[in-house]
């Protein structure tokens, strides 16, 4: 997230960028950067956010070129005109801040969060989501290692418990 700014009024905002796209197509055509602001206070059902890290890998591209199974939401963006998507299936977050009405198990600031879903919308510095998108999770790996965990979430927890085997001498299993 970019910077903060003050309206005069006890409201602030908080500038974020995404890398977004209008329709499906080469990657090179269709993606452009999108600044917009966030209030620096989440909605009481919903959960402020940083994202840490967000993989580029062939499905998000080919996601974005249309030809993947998964496909990207489209929806109202702010300051763009008609739907655009936000790129990116994974990505691991940071909680900035929780409404006081969001009541699900681990979603506490500080905490680190992976999305649930594909065709989130990883590509972006913040935004506002709400805890049905997101699971608590470890903050013993590596940025890199928690943003790709969900996908292929078997072999992926196997890796990552092997690697904290070999860094830390113990695994999450234990």
């Amino acid at each position: 997230m970019c910077s903060v700014a003050s309206s005069g009024m006890s409201i602030r905002t908080i500038t974020s960028r995404a890398i977004v796209f209008p329709s499906t197509g080469n990657p090179h055509d269709v993606l452009s950067l999108h600044s917009y602001s966030l209030p620096d206070t989440p909605k009481p059902d919903s959960v402020l956010v940083k994202f840490l890290a967000a993989p580029i890998n062939p499905a998000d591209l080919n996601q974005i070129e249309g030809v993947y199974p998964s496909k990207a939401r489209f929806q109202s963006i702010q300051g763009k005109q008609g739907d655009w998507a936000v790129g990116g299936n994974e990505g691991v977050v940071k909680i900035l801040d929780v409404g006081d009405q969001v009541t699900a198990e681990g979603i506490e600031k500080g905490r680190w969060a992976i999305m649930k879903s594909t065709a989130f919308g990883t590509y972006t510095l913040g935004s506002t989501l709400m805890d049905r998108d997101m699971e608590n999770t470890c903050r013993d790996y590596s940025r890199r290692i928690t943003a790709v965990t969900k996908r292929s979430k078997d072999p992926s927890s196997q890796c990552s418990n092997d690697f904290s085997k070999s860094i830390h001498g113990r695994s999450d299993d234990a």
